[in-house]
Parts: structure tokens; sequence; C-alpha cells
């Protein structure tokens, strides 16, 4: 069985796999990232996201987007 390291902030987890695994390992950090992403736009008051040019609808679409969808 391989373990990851535990990821704090905005630091990378760093792959312990060797060969075909590492492909999953990308895919499930590109998931969790953008998962974490999603999560954090929706909670973005409205003042905020008219700042970065963003509607409520274009959000409530993204976040709707289940994390396996880019």
């Amino acid at each position: 069985m391989t373990t990851l390291p535990i990821s704090t902030g905005n630091a990378k987890p760093r792959a312990t796999t060797k060969g075909r695994n590492s492909g999953l390992v990308t895919v499930w950090q590109a998931w969790t990232a953008r998962r974490r992403q999603r999560a954090a736009l929706a909670r973005l008051d409205m003042h905020l996201l008219k700042d970065i040019g963003v509607d409520a609808r274009t959000v409530s679409d993204e976040v709707a987007k289940p994390f396996w969808i880019d």
C-alpha cells in the first residue's frame, strides 16, 4: 500500500509511487484542487464576484459541476 504525505496550504503533495500509479496520483491531485477551488468560489460574496467579473449564474453553474469535470 502506497501512502501520500498530507498536504497543508499550497504545498503540492509528492507522489510516492512509481510507474503507472503516478498517473493516478496526478488525476487525484487535479480532482482535489478542482473541488477545493469550486468550494472557495462558492464562498465568495456578490461584491467579490463583481470585482472579478463573474456573475452568480456562472458561479452556480461552476459549483454544480462534479469534481471530475473540468
